[in-house]
């Protein structure tokens, strides 16, 4: 496999095969777009990575990311350091409200024989309501192997598109803002009580 996984969001087989290249590449290395390794920090912090990269990956082709493996370090047992104790359902209650539309990931564990013993992966499903974005107004897609902002034409195209799927045309739309992934302006055939987090106005 080499690392090559075309786009193919990789199985639990997939990944603990990858993890065997580690002696020779980085985890870096063996990244795409749809998989992400990330450090075990604490839990608080953990949890918000996985937040911000469940709204990126969804904003993509979906994806899996893979708690408890440095990305910078070659070798596995400097590499793979495992995680700490945590609540799968606590983590799947805040991706799934702390993402807006919201977003449910399903969690598992990979049994390692380095650090704690085991890695926390986080399937993320292929978005069909996009531009998705973290509670705080973070939106970002993946580009190759990294998340980037969401240039404004991409998440001008996909606002329209969830607005037209509503049932709104983009005549209605001209004026409107978009908060929190929510129509909401005078124009706008839905009218919607939205947050004051940042804004982005949708234009024709």
């Amino acid at each position: 496999m080499a690392g090559q996984l075309s786009m193919k969001i990789p199985l639990d087989a997939e990944i603990l095969a990858l993890l065997e290249e580690l002696e020779r590449k980085t985890a870096g290395d063996l990244e795409s777009e749809v998989l992400d390794f990330k450090p075990w920090q604490d839990v608080k912090d953990s949890k918000k990575v996985a937040v911000e990269y469940a709204a990126c990956l969804a904003n993509t082709s979906g994806g899996v990311i893979v708690f408890g493996v440095k990305d910078n370090v070659r070798g596995r047992a400097t590499a793979i350091h495992g995680v700490g104790n945590y609540d799968p359902d606590d983590w799947r209650k805040t991706i799934f409200s702390s993402t807006t539309p919201n977003i449910a990931v399903e969690l598992s564990e990979l049994a390692v024989p380095e650090g704690t013993g085991r890695i926390l992966v986080v399937r993320v499903p292929n978005g069909t309501q996009p531009p998705y974005g973290t509670s705080g107004g973070i939106f970002k897609r993946r580009v190759g192997k990294n998340c980037m902002p969401m240039d404004p034409h991409a998440f001008q195209a996909s606002s329209f598109r969830v607005l037209e799927l509503s049932g709104t045309t983009r005549s209605q739309a001209r004026g409107c803002y978009y908060l929190d992934q929510m129509p909401c302006c005078g124009n706008c055939a839905h009218n919607t009580r939205c947050s004051t987090s940042s804004n982005l106005r949708l234009s024709m």
